[in-house]
């Protein structure tokens, strides 16, 4: 997968997850939100009730009229953080310095209300609209001062609400980027993971492919053409198999074997009769999974170390079993040669990425063993979980 097919593909995960996370916090703000206020005017009217002081009709709605005023105020101080992208402790100590002011305002606003439509004031401390108005707010005894000294009073009793709301809003805006932060870090970890089986997936010796174009080309100059155009097809059939794979995926062993099949074809016509292989693999192995060519590097190492010096033939063979809830995996390969075996021992590379990918896609519920045959062969021996639901898209797609 190219670099910028997987940056996209991050930020496709990334933006819907981002929009479902501003949903739900803008969700638990409003639930918050109503919460409070709600309980704030069911307060304050139960007082008010039970003191006598209720105000009839006009005196809930003016109470319910600043619940809601207060309500939407907390939900415009949550739009204009999450606009400005506040961070939390930051936006917490802004909506504060925020909700003091809006309190004074909700308090003049309250007592607007009781001064302009009931006789409220007007019953109690004689004090009218036109007073108001028209006195001097400073003056300790003027109408005016009565008035403002009632709201700060009353602004007092809206600033708890402000204050809760604050402080809980924050421990949302703090769980909120908490969680944030765990999804883009799993994405990451994801990504990273992806990344790492796709290149120990693809560590191809890429010596095949230099000496299956030397081999083509020695074919093409001998006039064996028609072998030339079978070697040509499992190379593109066997390289289109090879990128069409992810490092992550698994699939079918039966498709496995066959982009095996598709590469030791080539190689047999490049070692002629020094090379044999058998498979041995029941059918009901066959639907089980495997990660995309996790046979490939073992292969390649009897290839390059059991063949490849040897001068007569050499067995290549690549069967499986079940036991239990477990795959069994072997590739075997016979060494007439007596350097052959020794050579196989500097083969850790090809192990070493076979048993990151299993470590990676299993973790322990899978391994990887080498060592030497008595007559001198190697032998591997990989174990998986026995697993029927695979993610192939080779079927589907014909390669």
């Amino acid at each position: 997968m190219e670099l910028g097919t997987v940056q996209q593909t991050r930020r496709d995960q990334l933006l819907p997850s981002e929009s479902r996370a501003a949903s739900k916090l803008d969700k638990n703000v409003l639930v918050l939100t109503v919460i409070l206020w709600v309980a704030q005017w069911g307060i304050l009217v139960s007082r008010s009730a039970a003191i006598g002081q209720l105000g009839g009709p006009k005196g809930v709605g003016i109470r319910l009229a600043t619940a809601v005023l207060g309500g939407l105020s907390c939900w415009c101080i949550h739009w204009f953080l999450r606009r400005s992208r506040t961070a939390a402790f930051k936006g917490l100590i802004l909506s504060i310095a925020i909700a003091v002011p809006l309190s004074l305002f909700l308090g003049l606003i309250n007592e607007g209300g009781w001064l302009f439509w009931t006789n409220y004031y007007r019953s109690l401390y004689g004090v009218t609209p036109e007073l108001v108005a028209a006195g001097n707010c400073l003056g300790p005894k003027s109408p005016c001062h009565t008035f403002v000294v009632e709201s700060i009073f009353t602004a007092s009793a809206f600033i708890w609400v402000y204050v809760a709301w604050c402080a809980l809003y924050g421990g949302l805006i703090i769980a909120a980027e908490l969680r944030e932060r765990d999804r883009r870090l799993v994405i990451a970890e994801g990504a990273a993971h992806q990344a790492q089986l796709s290149a120990l997936r693809l560590q191809l010796n890429p010596h095949f492919l230099f000496n299956t174009l030397n081999m083509l080309s020695g074919l093409v100059a001998v006039g064996r053409k028609s072998l030339a155009e079978e070697v040509i097809l499992n190379l593109s059939q066997f390289l289109r198999y090879s990128l069409a794979s992810e490092g992550d995926q698994l699939v079918t062993l039966a498709t496995e074997l066959e982009g095996q099949r598709m590469y030791l074809d080539i190689e047999r016509v490049r070692f002629a009769d020094r090379l044999h292989v058998i498979f041995e693999v029941p059918d009901e192995c066959l639907a089980a999974c495997v990660p995309s060519f996790i046979l490939q590097p073992l292969v390649e190492n009897s290839i390059k170390y059991a063949v490849l010096p040897s001068e007569s033939e050499v067995t290549l063979n690549i069967s499986a079993r079940k036991s239990r809830d477990l795959l069994i995996l072997k590739v075997e390969n016979s060494a007439p040669s007596p350097r052959v075996g020794s050579a196989a021992k500097g083969l850790g590379i090809g192990i070493g990425n076979i048993r990151k990918r299993l470590e990676a896609l299993f973790t322990t519920r899978a391994s990887i063993e080498a060592s030497e045959m008595g007559d001198g062969g190697w032998k591997n021996v990989v174990q998986l979980p026995w697993l029927t639901e695979c993610n192939d898209d080779h079927a589907s797609s014909g390669g």
